[in-house]
């Protein structure tokens, strides 16, 4: 009894063969995350009739085995800029939409049947048209207001949002390698593609130059590095024509210190790379900026603020600035006192024997005092 079983299960399993189009379908759709959450969850499930590690949409479709896990890695130098198409495709639906949209609600468009006047019924007609147009002028005088551009969305079967329309500007939602988020706002024929990790932190953002599909390029790449699960960045890159910036940040977000590149092409390798410029900046306590200093080509520029003044006073209703100093190579050459908004000192030093002091009012250059070896010697003043 058995071996008749046995036999006819195998001669039903020759006589109904699977269907290799439909396990294609299903798969792909499985790959697109086009399928209900239970069912890709099932479908991801490990195999335990196989020795080896395999899903159960593996053993369903044996072809397939090992795509899924060989899915997810991402290359810069593949990344063809093939997503242009759909944002411009998207794009042109959307604005051939408002087209129709728009001929579609204009009455002018649409021209109403002849009606004849017959006998006596002409006189009434006619009365009654000479009020509609007193009353269309009377419509014409009355400003419309403007409406203001309404939100628009389109979803899937899933609820999930597919494209965005605002005015002019549109966002397209993506799935990127790696389960990365990406988001794509494209308006006035330039398009920006921002780039989320799976806790949801921006790690990349690129500037497009969208004029067509053959001329898109980018313009700018902003990259973002982070520190374990920290919400702010640690690090940034920023890549324009043959210039790169790269930043280093503060827990706070705060940049403290940026290195300016130049090179030829992009992307670059920036390891023993000597920087043109560099730039680092300190904090007070709240944030504030207390000092900002530059160094390029041998040469040292520095800015100081000082907030000591602000600081005791109660409030500073009048948003009065803090002290500043400017110094070139470690020397003193110009500070500035404030007293009072628009009223302070500013003070040149040429070098160790000859100063000037410029005293303002109201914002206005009242007088001019001239010193020699810290000894006032004339002063200039000004109506």
């Amino acid at each position: 009894m058995l071996t008749l079983v046995s036999c006819s299960q195998k001669k039903s399993e020759e006589k109904n063969p699977p269907d290799k189009e439909v396990q294609q379908y299903i798969f792909e759709r499985l790959m697109e995350k086009k399928v209900p959450s239970f069912f890709e969850e099932l479908m991801k499930r490990p195999s335990l009739k196989s020795k080896t590690s395999r899903y159960l949409f593996e053993e369903a479709y044996p072809d397939c085995a090992g795509i899924y896990d060989c899915t997810g890695f991402y290359s810069p130098d593949l990344d063809d800029a093939s997503w242009i198409d759909s944002v411009l495709i998207a794009a042109e639906e959307a604005r051939l939409g408002e087209e129709v949209l728009s001929f579609l609600e204009d009455e002018n468009n649409f021209i109403p049947p002849i009606i004849e006047d017959v006998g006596e019924s002409s006189t009434e007609e006619s009365s009654g048209t000479s009020d509609k147009e007193s009353e269309s002028e009377l419509t014409d005088e009355i400003p419309v207001p403007e409406v203001e551009a309404s939100e628009k969305r389109l979803v899937d079967a899933y609820n999930r949002l597919k494209v965005m329309e605002f005015g002019s500007e549109l966002f397209f939602p993506m799935k990127g390698q790696n389960d990365n988020s990406i988001l794509v706002h494209y308006s006035n024929k330039s398009a920006v593609r921002l780039f989320y990790d799976d806790l949801f932190r921006l790690i990349k953002k690129e500037l497009w130059n969208m004029d067509s599909v053959q001329n898109a390029r980018i313009k700018l790449v902003e990259k973002y590095e982070y520190e374990g699960n920290k919400k702010n960045p640690s690090k940034k890159i920023i890549e324009a024509d043959n210039t790169v910036y790269v930043s280093k940040l503060n827990e706070n977000g705060l940049v403290i210190r940026t290195e300016k590149y130049q090179t030829e092409s992009l992307p670059v390798d920036l390891s023993g790379e000597k920087p043109l410029s560099v730039t680092s900046w300190t904090y007070d306590d709240k944030n504030r900026i207390k000092s900002e200093s530059v160094s390029e080509k041998g040469k040292t520029q520095k800015q100081v603020f000082i907030y000591d003044k602000i600081d005791k006073l109660a409030d500073n209703p009048d948003n009065i600035p803090p002290d500043y100093e400017y110094y070139e190579n470690g020397v003193l050459r110009t500070k500035t006192e404030y007293t009072t908004k628009g009223t302070y000192n500013t003070t040149i030093i040429f070098d160790d024997i000859n100063t000037v002091r410029a005293e303002y009012e109201n914002y206005i250059k009242v007088r001019d005092v001239y010193y020699v070896n810290g000894v006032q010697k004339r002063i200039k003043s000004y109506e």
